[in-house]
């Protein structure tokens, strides 16, 4: 009889040995975005199948797979990403060709960062002259803050420039606004970690630096519609004029530059001299004295209920009821106002001293 053989079966491999040899290096901490990371492992039996970058949270055993290779000297890219910001240990986890593993020895206590820190600049007022203090204040619950920095540009543009910087929050420095051009500057803080997360505060926009002082320009007067020209009387109007807008609270305490109620004070004299007191008459303003050369009144006269409103570069008296007689003149000079230096620019700039003369021709006034 013909026997028949069976087809003949490939040998098999016996392999009981493990890979040795398996390392990981250190990436370093903290760890943020794409990170490459680095090991070994050798078998001299089936051979290295794969090789598992592997991370657990630290102080548990819940390993994942953060990057694989089936090369040694083994290298791949990690994406930190897809992971929670935490504290992880990490290994290599090698697997020959007949299912052997070895992990390498573990690298703890990695911490993972991609949130950045959080961080306030705090806003100076909108104009702004001399040496101002910037305060700003960041946190970071992760690796910790490293930097923290001010930093200004003209106002619309991209170009930052540097104002201080600290390595701790908060930050406190003077800003020397001397040395710039007047106008418009945006302001922010950046904020940077250790893992190298970089946060921009909010942007604080537009703050004026204005370091030249106002100057008074002129004083008008304005006869009420039907009035008697060169006789004080209610609805007349007395214009100050100055070379910017002033700062109304330095005018009258507490004054937004909304309409408000004042007291006009004609004090008799040779000549007559023209204020403005509180609606109180109590408080001389910051508008100074005016004078015109004219007599109005024979004794001190106010006219209760007159009205101050600031109009761009201009504040408005209208005259309310006098509380006296008040004369017609009929000379034709030019008013002269003193100023008071108490008066500011809205960026704190003291008005200049002077004494200003009513442009224009001569005229009766009021």
């Amino acid at each position: 009889m013909e026997s028949v053989s069976s087809a003949e079966t490939a040998a098999a491999t016996a392999d009981a040995t493990v890979p040795t040899g398996v390392t990981l290096t250190n990436p370093g901490s903290p760890l943020r975005g794409t990170v490459g990371l680095s090991g070994a492992a050798f078998d001299t039996g089936s051979g290295i199948a794969l090789i598992r970058f592997q991370l657990a949270p630290t102080g548990t055993t819940a390993w994942s797979d953060g990057c694989t290779t089936t090369t040694s000297p083994a290298s791949c890219t990690l994406m930190t990403n897809a992971f929670a910001d935490g504290v992880y240990d990490l290994r290599v986890l090698a697997t020959d060709g007949a299912g052997n593993a070895t992990a390498s020895a573990t690298i703890a206590g990695r911490r993972i960062d991609n949130t950045g820190p959080t961080v306030n600049l705090a806003s100076p007022a909108a104009y702004v002259s001399g040496t101002v203090t910037l305060t700003a204040t960041a946190t970071d619950a992760g690796s910790g803050l490293t930097s923290l920095r001010i930093e200004r540009a003209p106002t619309g543009a991209s170009t930052w420039t540097a104002i201080c910087t600290v390595a701790t929050s908060p930050a406190s420095c003077p800003w020397s606004t001397t040395a710039l051009p007047n106008g418009g500057y945006d302001l922010r803080a950046v904020a940077t970690d250790a893992a190298g997360n970089t946060t921009n505060s909010a942007l604080v926009a537009n703050r004026i630096v204005d370091n030249t002082a106002p100057t008074a320009t002129d004083i008008q007067t304005t006869n009420v519609a039907g009035g008697v020209a060169g006789k004080p009387e209610t609805g007349d109007v007395i214009t100050y004029s100055f070379s910017e807008p002033m700062a109304p609270a330095s005018i009258l305490s507490g004054w937004t530059g909304a309409a408000t109620p004042v007291m006009a004070r004609f004090v008799n004299g040779t000549p007559d001299v023209i204020s403005i007191f509180n609606a109180a008459d109590t408080t001389q303003l910051a508008l100074g004295n005016m004078t015109s050369g004219k007599k109005y009144v024979t004794t001190t006269t106010t006219f209760s209920a007159s009205s101050m409103v600031l109009s761009g570069n201009t504040i408005v008296i209208t005259l309310g009821t006098a509380g006296g007689a008040t004369a017609t003149s009929t000379q034709t000079t030019s008013l002269q106002w003193t100023t008071s230096t108490a008066a500011t620019d809205r960026a704190g700039n003291p008005l200049g001293a002077t004494t200003v003369t009513e442009t224009g021709a001569l005229d009766l006034d009021f």
